[in-house]
């Protein structure tokens, strides 16, 4: 039957009708009131644009549940983030962003609907991309009954609810591991961290990162042990096929003729061209053969411990100022230069573990939260295709 979605909850059977937005939502666009900058004062209320939240301010023009969507910028095309925004409670919203709300049924579906609309082929911008506020009203969408898109809204809002709880403890905890790092490792000029775990009174002491560093320099041919890996920014050291980003095919025919170079689990990968984005990393996967693009560094402390000063912000931005190269040249730091680094590192092994130990603990759970909050996003865009015509 034509109209009617793949997948719809219990008792609804009616086609789905096409209506102009218009017809479906009340706008409130004349009541928005833009602030430029420089005059707004800070307070407890948002303060929305075609990006969601970009300030907080001292008074509000709305109060309740409603739809923003994006009225210009470049993601009306790219759709890299978010169009469509609902609001709670009080808060401002300047000339960016269209605002409405169904007049029957859940705005959740509206959200969305709206959220799953192509924006191209409405753009009326020349310089950047926009949304015509006639054009919008015009716009022809297929809505069920208000009973059920109420139902199909719920259900929306209860997935989404269930994201932001998750983003939100994700965000708590990044917090929570930055605050410990800043009060759990010695402030620079001190010998002692301000907090640490107890029965640990020794001074810590500093040395030269390649006095606990060596390069792994042997080189190895992809065998049934050693799997062919990769490093991948936000991943770590990984299996080559799991790799989400820049996949491309190296297992080629001739692959296990290639010579790499050898890496074991807790050695610490670095790419001399990529520090500035996190290109250091412990190797939690194992044993393997990875590209000779990247150095290989074996510890004698204790590997968890180490991690956490390798890729920690301090030592990366006192590596880049050792960065060389041009615009057009790739520029990196030399291995060389990075171990001639000095760091803070506690004398007693059994500190450096529980140091280790403690962050592991804390990635662990970031790491659950992160593929908790994926495989809910993925579940969610399953729904969208088949719950909506």
């Amino acid at each position: 039957m034509a109209n009617v979605p793949e997948i719809r909850f219990k008792g609804f059977t009616d086609a789905w009708e096409q209506r102009t937005l218009n017809e479906a939502v009340d706008f409130f666009n004349e009541k928005r009131v833009p602030i430029d900058a420089g005059l707004r004062t800070s307070g407890e209320y948002p303060y929305y644009g075609a990006t969601g939240i970009i300030d907080y301010v001292d008074g509000f023009i709305f109060d309740g549940e409603f739809v923003l969507l994006a009225e210009d910028g470049s993601n009306i095309i790219n759709r890299n983030s978010s169009i469509a925004y609902l609001t709670q409670g009080k808060f401002w919203l300047n000339n960016h962003a269209h605002i409405m709300k169904m007049k029957q049924g859940d705005n959740s579906f509206l959200l969305q609907l709206l959220e799953k609309q192509s924006y191209i082929s409405l753009n009326t911008g020349t310089a950047q991309p926009k949304l015509n506020g006639e054009v919008v009203k015009k716009m022809s969408l297929i809505f069920p009954s208000a009973k059920e898109h109420t139902r199909i809204g719920q259900f929306f809002r209860t997935l989404d609810n269930t994201i932001a709880i998750h983003k939100h403890k994700l965000d708590g905890l990044r917090k929570m591991k930055k605050a410990y790092l800043q009060v759990m490792f010695p402030q620079t000029g001190e010998a002692v961290p301000k907090m640490r775990f107890g029965g640990f009174t020794n001074e810590w002491k500093e040395i030269p990162l390649g006095t606990i560093l060596t390069e792994r320099k042997q080189r190895q041919k992809i065998t049934d042990t050693l799997p062919l890996l990769a490093f991948a920014a936000g991943q770590g050291v990984i299996d080559r096929s799991e790799r989400r980003t820049n996949n491309r095919d190296f297992l080629t025919h001739d692959a296990a003729s290639k010579v790499y170079l050898l890496t074991h689990k807790d050695d610490i990968v670095y790419n001399p061209s990529n520090l500035k984005y996190g290109a250091i990393d412990r190797n939690k996967h194992g044993s393997g053969v990875i590209s000779p693009i990247y150095i290989t560094f074996e510890t004698s402390e204790i590997p968890s411990f180490v991690e956490l000063i390798v890729t920690s912000e301090a030592f990366k931005d006192k590596a880049l100022q050792y960065e060389e190269g041009t615009v057009t040249k790739r520029q990196s730091v030399k291995p060389e230069m990075l171990l001639t680094l000095t760091v803070m590192i506690p004398t007693n092994h059994d500190e450096q573990s529980a140091l280790g130990n403690f962050f592991c603990s804390i990635d662990k759970q970031v790491t659950n939260l992160t593929n908790k909050i994926e495989q809910l996003t993925m579940l969610k865009n399953a729904y969208l295709k088949k719950m909506f015509v």
